[in-house]
Order: C-alpha cells, then sequence, then structure tokens
C-alpha cells in the first residue's frame, strides 16, 4: 500500500511526502511487516539540468527483530544534446535474500548511463554500476555473515520496432566479490530482449 501528495512549490520545485507499508510472506522464514516515511523533491535546475529524489525511513518487523534503515533514491539527469542524455543515479533499499532463510540484505548503489538516439528509433546506451550489499539475520539462528560488491558494464543498442515493440540487443560484464568466496564470480553474457507493451 503506498500513499503519496505533492505540492508544487514552484515552476522548478515540486515537494511532496508519502508512506507505505506491506506484509512479506517468505517460505520457511518468519513474516516481516514494514513501514517507509518518505519525501519527495523534483528540481529542474534548467531546461537541461533535472534532479528527482526520494528518502526516509523503513521500518521492518518480525516477531524476533525489529530495524530502522534509511532509504533513498537519488536521480539527476543532464540533457547536453537534443539527442543525448546522461543519467547519474544513487540508491539504497532493504530486500528479501533469495538465498539465505531468515536473511535481508541492504542494497546501496550508484548507477552511471549514457543514452544516444539516432535516427529516431536506435538508442545507443552505455551503463556501469557499482552496488554494496549487506546481510542481516532477521529471524532464525544468525547466518553466515556476508557482504559483496558488485560491479557491472553494459553496452546496448535499443531499437523501437513500433509504438508498442522494441528490440534490445547488449552485452554484459559483472563481477561479484563477496566475503563469502563461493558467491565470488566473473560473467561475461550477450543477449537479445524483445519486450512488447499493451
Amino acid at each position: 500500500m503506498r500513499l503519496w501528495w505533492n505540492y508544487k512549490w514552484s515552476p522548478e520545485l515540486t515537494l511532496g511526502g508519502g508512506l507505505s507499508g506491506g506484509i512479506l510472506e517468505v517460505e520457511e522464514s518468519a513474516t516481516q511487516a514494514y513501514e517507509q516515511a518518505l519525501g519527495r523533491m523534483t528540481y529542474s535546475a534548467t531546461d537541461k539540468l533535472s534532479f528527482e529524489l526520494d528518502g526516509g525511513i523503513e521500518l521492518r518487523q518480525t516477531d524476533e527483530t525489529a530495524r530502522a534503515t534509511p532509504v533513498f533514491s537519488l536521480t539527476g539527469t543532464y540533457l547536453p544534446f537534443a539527442a543525448t542524455q546522461l543519467q547519474l543515479s544513487a540508491y539504497r533499499h532493504v530486500e528479501n535474500s533469495a538465498v539465505f532463510v531468515g536473511e535481508d540484505y541492504t542494497a546501496t548503489g550508484v548507477k552511471l548511463e549514457a543514452r544516444h538516439t539516432w535516427r529516431g528509433s536506435y538508442d545507443l546506451i552505455l551503463a556501469a554500476a557499482y552496488e554494496h550489499s549487506d546481510y542481516q539475520t532477521v529471524s532464525g539462528s544468525s547466518g553466515p555473515s556476508r557482504q559483496d560488491n558488485a560491479f557491472v558494464v553494459r553496452p546496448a543498442v535499443q531499437c523501437k520496432l513500433r509504438s508498442w515493440a522494441q528490440v534490445e540487443l547488449f552485452c554484459e560484464y559483472r563481477h561479484n566479490a563477496s566475503t563469502l568466496g563461493r558467491f565470488s564470480f566473473r560473467d561475461s553474457q550477450v543477449g537479445l530482449q524483445v519486450t512488447f507493451a499493451f
């Protein structure tokens, strides 16, 4: 559930706030309840430069634990030319672990993406990202201590076939360095993705 309000303070600045919450049921793990209190700001500094910020606090509880975590999402967008966009984003959020029963992790990351539109239908994209993940026990016995540092580089070409269809060819390199050696890896892949939107 999410409830937001926004107030346009000026033509360049919009302020807002919101509340959200929910129940997370995980197999073989304790049910988690979470609530978020967030503030929001969008600011257009110029026709070429804009910022968007969501930030606040997340409360997450089980029968055994309760934890408060600062969370945020920040995006800055710069348009140096009519067909070129540079975007820098940073974030921090809490997710449930898909590997360890009874654990969550806090992900903090940053991503830089450059996008150039060519002939109206083709987007040339180059993205690089870094994410730090810190795992915490929320129920049951304490699991192994784990922290991950992941790096990703992803060039891609998108082609808009129709207003409702596009195809993307991408190449991705990913390196994860974990304090638990079995989760460290290097991986490269090439893929073709087709998207339909109705």
